[in-house]
């Protein structure tokens, strides 16, 4: 099974739009250590070449979210 780490952030469901709470989403990419991420501290942290993968559930729609993040593609501050 393994551990997960969190992601701080508060992101929003691409099906239903709705934002979710801080520390929903998790992701086993980032080490595995029980750790709390925010997308920024990841961009700095890992290289441009990394594809992370991070998962939650909607407490809304209960759909599945899956989002795949690659680093070299996301702009600073786009979370701002």
């Amino acid at each position: 099974m393994g551990m997960f780490d969190i992601i701080k952030d508060a992101l929003f469901c691409p099906f239903c739009g709705k934002q979710q709470e801080e520390c929903e989403f998790q992701s086993k990419d980032v080490g595995e250590m029980m750790n709390a991420w925010t997308i920024e501290k990841i961009k700095k942290f890992f290289p441009k070449s990394s594809k992370l993968e991070i998962h939650s559930q909607c407490t809304y729609c209960k759909e599945w979210i899956s989002i795949n993040l690659d680093l070299w593609r996301m702009k600073d501050g786009m979370l701002s």
